[in-house]
């Protein structure tokens, strides 16, 4: 997947604790550990300084403030920048916290990727691994509307100014064939184990 140049985008779900920041820099340092360029970023700024050399989604991406009143935003990056220089050639962006994000923020990431690389593929042939906590039920979240009055979310209130946590659950489906599910500690050491058996070659334990 990564580095197939077919571009993918990738998304698994778990509370905290389970490991995703761990994962999200197992994959990072496998990309890099080849010379090749990868990209991790954050949706807030703390959770960005736990990546290896992560950054804060808007700044890294050059995405516009007004994300939520354009559909046709687009990244300030062009091909003769620095930033142009890194994502050209970059073949993994992680996004943590990717579930916070606004939905025109991938959308806008999408596009210019497919124009700095020359690529109709999703995300111009890069491979985006986003992670988050969906929540189970959308109606709980809690929306913070102009003036600093904050509201429970509707159905009507999620689709106008947090559409990003619908598409999420309009999307399930697809999600369910490209994530792992491991929502307690416990169920991922099961899974660490069934798919270390699968791997060849001779078991060996260091104390």
């Amino acid at each position: 997947m990564i580095g197939s140049e077919r571009g993918d985008i990738v998304f698994f779900d778990a509370p905290g604790g389970p490991g995703k920041t761990f994962l999200l820099n197992l994959l990072l340092a496998f990309v890099r550990k080849e010379k090749d360029m990868a990209v991790a970023v954050a949706s807030s700024g703390m959770v960005a300084t736990l990546l290896a050399g992560g950054r804060k989604a808007h700044s890294a991406h050059k995405l516009p403030l007004d994300l939520a009143r354009s559909d046709s935003a687009t990244c300030n990056i062009s091909k003769g920048t620095g930033q142009g220089h890194i994502f050209k050639p970059c073949k993994l962006i992680v996004w943590d916290e990717a579930t916070i994000s606004h939905r025109i923020a991938f959308h806008a990431l999408d596009k210019t990727l497919k124009g700095l690389r020359g690529s109709s593929a999703i995300m111009g042939g890069a491979t985006v691994i986003g992670d988050g906590k969906v929540p189970e039920d959308p109606s709980t979240v809690l929306i913070i509307m102009p003036c600093g009055q904050i509201v429970k979310a509707s159905d009507e209130l999620l689709d106008k100014v947090y559409p990003n946590i619908q598409q999420n659950f309009k999307y399930q489906d697809w999600f369910s064939h490209r994530a792992i599910l491991a929502s307690r500690n416990d169920v991922v050491e099961k899974l660490n184990v069934t798919i270390q058996k699968q791997l060849p070659g001779q078991e060996y334990a260091y104390k």
